[in-house]
């Protein structure tokens, strides 16, 4: 079987046989995620459940390197991973009501930044910070335990019962079934010592 094959295969797979049986793979791949994140403690998106699933068919390929499905249905979790991570890029930007020029790309960015005259003013204090207690939408209370430089959810916390969920830089918490139960939307409390 040579690469055309395998990427034809994959295609029939995931745009005909899959689609028609199992729906959008944004569909069942976030409900995967839920699960899967409910089991670990952790939060996932549709797009690892692609890549999980990549690693299945990683591992079973290693041993058994000439059964053609394997390679057929890591194309496939391939490109049907790289559609959700798209869709759920596009939707943290419009939940997010990003601007199309950022969305555009770092040129456009440059350009509007540019063009716009630079404040002097001092930069505001975060909104967030460790040790914060924050009430979600959903009326569950979760301490902030960290806040790093990742892109995407930079800000970790938990609840009394030990949930760990990240959020944007926003407060946003993405699911990809649109749920926004833990969104933080109010400061219930400042760390001791904090101004």
């Amino acid at each position: 079987m040579n690469r055309q094959e395998i990427l034809k295969a994959a295609e029939d797979c995931v745009c005909r046989d899959r689609q028609a049986t199992h729906g959008a793979p944004e569909n069942s791949f976030g409900k995967l995620a839920a699960v899967w994140s409910a089991r670990l403690g952790v939060t996932l998106q549709g797009h690892q459940v692609a890549i999980m699933l990549m690693d299945l068919k990683t591992a079973r390929a290693w041993d058994n390197e000439l059964n053609k499905d394997n390679w057929v249905d890591m194309a496939g979790y391939a490109a049907c991973g790289g559609e959700v991570a798209a869709k759920e890029y596009q939707a943290l930007l419009d939940a997010w009501d990003v601007p199309p020029e950022v969305q555009n790309g770092p040129a456009t960015v440059k350009k509007s930044l540019t063009a716009q005259p630079q404040s002097k003013e001092p930069e505001a204090k975060p909104k967030f910070a460790v040790g914060q207690v924050w009430e979600a939408r959903n009326g569950k209370n979760f301490t902030i335990t960290r806040i790093s430089s990742d892109a995407g959810f930079p800000i970790r916390g938990k609840n009394n019962s030990n949930l760990n969920v990240c959020w944007s830089r926003d407060g946003m918490y993405y699911t990809s079934d649109g749920g926004h139960d833990y969104d933080l939307v109010q400061l219930v409390s400042e760390p001791d010592g904090a101004a």
